[in-house]
């Protein structure tokens, strides 16, 4: 619970120390970049794996002959390993933008400030059940979406897609955590599921902006 409260406070104080320091003194971390992007794609992959294999392990995949119920509504214990690590380290994503002279968008900001808070919420004790349908989700898509911040020209035709996609992570999110809440008898705590409720609407609603305003205008012409 510490972490959660205190992460939005130190990534604040990161962003400010790296405007204070500035982009010329930060660009030789920059040499760094490439690296970053494809260890955190790895990383990502093999904690999106090791989700499943945990949500299949436990039954709570096999919706044929289980229904969505304990997907939905029943805890397993472990996490992949670092995951709660992995959203500290995202944060050099930060770093690496204000190094390059530009600003992080409201959208940038709002979700590396909040996504550990998110974690260590829903992964406090006994992981809750949308912690581990959303970290299966979230580190595949994360893993698509380093490969593209490692190699864009060859990922370009993904980008959309990979938008897309975190569009449909957080409104699945959202429906999930708003049908565990609904369902008698279903392990939805309510402060981390209504953190997770405000925070993944946020990013619904940040994506969803961050899609129209980037895509739509190129449809249009």
């Amino acid at each position: 619970m510490l972490a959660a409260a205190l992460s939005p406070l130190v990534f604040g104080a990161l962003v400010l120390g790296c405007r204070r320091v500035g982009a010329r003194r930060l660009r030789p971390l920059l040499r760094l970049r490439h690296a970053h992007n494809v260890a955190l794609c790895l990383y990502s992959a093999v904690a999106a794996t090791s989700s499943l294999l945990k949500l299949e392990g436990s039954g709570r995949l096999d919706l044929a002959a289980n229904g969505a119920w304990p997907l939905l509504c029943r805890s397993s214990p472990g996490t992949p390993p670092f995951w709660l690590a992995s959203k500290y380290w995202e944060w050099l994503d930060t770093v690496f933008i204000i190094a390059s002279g530009k600003t992080p968008s409201s959208l940038h900001l709002g979700h590396h400030a909040t996504a550990a808070s998110v974690t260590a919420v829903n992964m406090a004790g006994r992981p809750t059940p949308i912690f581990d349908i959303g970290t299966a989700i979230n580190a595949a898509i994360h893993a698509f979406m380093y490969s593209y911040y490692a190699n864009p020209e060859l990922m370009r035709p993904f980008r959309q897609w990979i938008t897309r996609a975190q569009l449909a992570q957080h409104a699945l999110v959202l429906c999930c955590c708003l049908a565990a809440l609904s369902t008698p008898w279903c392990e939805a705590p309510a402060l981390p599921y209504g953190i997770a409720l405000a925070a993944y609407a946020f990013y619904f609603c940040a994506f969803a902006h961050f899609y129209a305003v980037t895509y739509w205008p190129k449809r249009r012409d």
